[in-house]
């Protein structure tokens, strides 16, 4: 192997490995000494290799046993969700099913959050929704548009919502799921299979019927579920194309 891989590319390596079950979760992670054959690098860096997967709760430390692998699909967090997420990159497979759960679970808290905003007791304005929607205006007439700002523009819309209708649980799992999306550059470019100024037709619709006396109607609602639905079978479908290409792993060293 290289001597220029260092301990990320190596806890990245170890990850991977612990996403897919080839440590399971209660066994001990090879040794220092193990790993730094296996990987030809110095035990130093593969020391730091496994700090890294104990800072991210893949691994815990344990006096006189060594590093023993955790539970992380079933006890993991969002920031342990966005690490498998990342990880998952060098599968496709994985990691369209992977990004099948988010997209899933975006559109659901996407829905409550409109459909809370509409039902709040007394009308709220739109004034603060408005700015917003033009913003993501001004980024879709750019010749270059920044994908990631633009997507940042529209969490930040429904930040607002949630904020307006008390979503304060809400609201922590909207920046997640940003942090989530928009770090993974080909789930960015897969929300875009349509282009931007076609979301900012959506959203500017979305704030006009907010602005309305009168409460969206069953059928409105019905309506925007179902063009999302239909959408984000677009946007998984993206995602596949896109990971198709895998990112080379890290591999052990060849046996002489």
């Amino acid at each position: 192997m290289s001597s220029q891989v260092g301990a990320s590319e190596v806890a990245d390596e170890l990850g991977r490995r612990i996403a897919a079950g080839r440590y399971q979760p209660g066994a001990l992670m090879p040794s220092v000494r193990k790993l730094a054959e296996e990987f030809e690098i110095s035990k130093a860096t593969a020391q730091v290799a496994l700090s890294r997967l104990e800072a991210a709760r893949f691994v815990v430390a344990e006096r006189a046993r060594g590093f023993v692998v955790q539970d992380v699909h079933s006890h993991g967090g969002f920031d342990v969700y966005g690490i498998l997420f990342r990880l998952s990159m060098s599968d496709p497979e994985q990691a369209v099913a992977t990004f099948t759960d988010i997209v899933d679970m975006e559109r659901s808290v996407l829905f409550d959050v409109i459909g809370a905003y509409a039902q709040l007791p007394e009308r709220v304005s739109t004034d603060r929704l408005t700015p917003v929607v033009n913003a993501m205006e001004e980024l879709a007439q750019r010749d270059d548009v920044d994908l990631a700002e633009f997507l940042a523009r529209e969490f930040d819309l429904l930040r607002r919502m949630a904020l307006a209708a008390g979503q304060s649980a809400v609201l922590a799992l909207l920046n997640s799921l940003a942090e989530l999306i928009g770090g993974v550059p080909e789930a960015v470019d897969a929300y875009f299979v349509a282009d931007p100024s076609g979301h900012v037709l959506f959203w500017r619709a979305i704030v006009n019927a907010l602005s309305r006396p009168d409460l969206p109607h069953e059928a409105e609602y019905a309506l925007v579920g179902d063009l999302l639905a239909l959408y984000h079978q677009r946007v998984v479908t993206r995602f596949g194309t896109l990971v198709a290409p895998t990112h080379p792993r890290v591999a052990p060293a060849e046996s002489a």
